[in-house]
């Protein structure tokens, strides 16, 4: 089973264009909520974040409803890479 890499609290978030420009398309309140969720966790580290199986292993998942946020966790770096319902997210 994989492992999920090290972090250290308080994370910094970092989102690329691609996760900024997806959540612009989404419903405002939705969005609001995933963003509320990822600095509640950049804060406490709760939700757990999942790691990634295959050739995603070095990434890791949140969920937040339906929607999943795959993420790159490095120290104390949290880079969003992208936020995608979860019938779509993993075939990128």
């Amino acid at each position: 089973m994989p492992r999920l890499p090290s972090y250290e609290l308080p994370l910094t978030l970092n989102y690329l264009p691609e996760a900024k420009k997806e959540l612009g398309k989404m419903d405002p309140y939705e969005a609001k909520a995933i963003i509320n969720g990822l600095e509640e966790f950049a804060v406490t580290g709760t939700p757990r974040p999942k790691p990634l199986h295959g050739s995603f292993r070095k990434l890791s998942r949140l969920r937040f409803g339906s929607k999943r946020v795959i993420i790159e966790l490095k120290g104390n770096l949290c880079k969003v890479l992208g936020v995608e319902n979860r019938d779509k997210v993993y075939k990128r």
